[in-house]
């Protein structure tokens, strides 16, 4: 089951993946298979999440899982990709193809008009 979290300050609506490890390529293809403006989240975005002390991951309890980090939407190399650690809320670089603890993340505005445009150009397309 996903689970949501709403950011009130950002506008930003969060979805987690189940709490399975994942590669950053099959992250990336959960959230293309979404449509509806999902998208990988940035470190900036990741940061804002990131509130140390807050549950046994540092993030909030909607977005809770068993993995310590989230693969973020900056790719370096077709072998790295980055993701963003909630153990101390740093960014680290890491094999694409790697997945021990790291989990996807999906990220979109939750303004309604961005939201059926991103829609209304999938389907045009």
């Amino acid at each position: 089951m996903n689970k949501t979290y709403y950011d009130e300050k950002t506008n930003l609506e969060w979805l987690a993946w189940p709490d399975k490890d994942m590669t950053w390529d099959e992250t990336k293809e959960w959230i293309e298979s979404l449509g509806g403006g999902w998208r990988m989240p940035t470190v900036e975005e990741y940061e804002t999440i990131y509130k140390e002390g807050l549950g046994i991951r540092n993030m909030p309890s909607e977005l809770e899982t068993t993995g310590w980090w989230g693969w973020t939407n900056k790719e370096e190399s077709t072998w790295c990709a980055w993701g963003f650690g909630f153990d101390n809320g740093k960014e680290y670089l890491l094999p694409r193809y790697g997945s021990s603890n790291g989990r996807g993340f999906a990220v979109r505005s939750r303004d309604l008009f961005d939201n059926l445009k991103t829609w209304f150009r999938r389907m045009n397309a």
